[in-house]
């Protein structure tokens, strides 16, 4: 009798056990599928800054060739104070420089800065730093600099190196005629958010706000400000 009950339910159990069997495969190839799909979203944010970065340069380029701003518009930048801040000893980031104080850089400047951001674009960020501040050192006059602040200031904010990421954006918004100014105004205000001081945040975001606010960076410091 005890033999022909668990014939009878072998075939159910069976069947239970292969139904549950499927539905653990499907389980793990909707995971499979998740998280090529992540991979391929991470792979399409990096070509995005990537480009937003070749971007950046291509305007830079063409702006070479334009005028330096006006006396006004430098009066309007740097009368609008900025946060007080503590750096390095060694580090100067105080008073403005414009387009004029700078020269337009030689083609072993130039060079050297492509190499530096060369690595940019191909996540070599240690040797980016490195090229970068032997840009600043050699070429220190040159209208490269801010941007070269710039982009070391931008891979040290993606490591989470906020101290140095600070003072690398603090040099850039030393030049008033830079392009990359307001990006580094906003930066500095979410890197004193990262570090705690939400009140040095607001003047950061509120110096971006009314210093450039049709720029893409016044938007984002007013959604900033909006939290």
């Amino acid at each position: 009798m005890r033999l022909k009950t668990i014939a009878l339910y072998l075939p159910l159990f069976l069947t239970t056990y292969s139904y549950a069997d499927n539905y653990q495969a499907q389980i793990d190839a909707q995971q499979r599928a998740m998280y090529q799909m992540q991979n391929q979203l991470n792979d399409m944010q990096n070509q995005i800054n990537i480009l937003q970065g070749k971007i950046d340069e291509l305007k830079y380029q063409n702006s070479r060739a334009s005028t330096a701003p006006t006396n006004n518009q430098n009066s309007t930048i740097t009368t609008l104070s900025l946060p007080k801040e503590s750096t390095a000893s060694n580090t100067k980031v105080s008073g403005g420089i414009t387009n004029d104080d700078l020269i337009m850089p030689n083609s072993d400047a130039v060079a050297l800065y492509d190499k530096g951001y060369s690595y940019v674009t191909s996540h070599n960020y240690a040797e980016a730093i490195t090229t970068f501040k032997k840009f600043i050192e050699l070429y220190s006059n040159t209208k490269l600099v801010p941007n070269a602040w710039y982009w070391m200031g931008q891979v040290q904010y993606k490591d989470k190196n906020y101290k140095d990421a600070r003072v690398s954006f603090l040099n850039v918004v030393r030049y008033t005629g830079s392009n990359k100014r307001p990006d580094s105004l906003y930066k500095l205000g979410l890197i004193s958010r990262a570090l705690g001081d939400n009140a040095k945040a607001k003047k950061y975001f509120e110096l971006v706000v009314n210093t450039y606010p049709n720029d893409v960076t016044g938007n984002l410091a007013r959604q900033e400000l909006a939290k």
